[in-house]
């Protein structure tokens, strides 16, 4: 199964009001993540004065997840994108406002046990 990562974040960002334009989407090794034990299954980098872009990051180890999986898991962390943890009066990156924002997914409950699963397996 191959994913096309760019189609799934253009989906998800053209639903969103106010997303930034600078987001770049890639496949990246766990090493990259920072975490070795798959409890992060992506990631989202705010842009710097190098890297003016977010980047989001999504472990390889997905390579081969369900559609609904990856979709949902671009949409989450376009909500890291579009909802920062200093927004809406902190609680950290997962605040109430943000899991209200994933939560109105509707593969959220599903791609969450897939997710559970293969991080036993792993």
């Amino acid at each position: 199964m191959r994913h096309d990562l760019n189609q799934y974040l253009d989906e998800v960002a053209g639903r969103l009001e106010r997303f930034p334009k600078g987001v770049v989407i890639c496949w990246a090794d766990d090493t990259q993540l920072g975490d070795a034990n798959f409890e992060h299954w992506a990631t989202c980098a705010s842009p710097t004065r190098k890297r003016p872009v977010y980047v989001i990051a999504i472990s390889r180890a997905l390579l081969r997840a369900p559609k609904y999986v990856l979709r949902w898991l671009v949409l989450h962390e376009c909500g890291h994108v579009r909802l920062p943890a200093w927004q809406k009066g902190g609680g950290g990156c997962h605040h109430y406002y943000f899991r209200q924002f994933e939560r109105a997914h509707p593969d959220y409950i599903r791609a969450n046990k897939w997710l559970e699963k293969a991080a036993q397996v792993a």
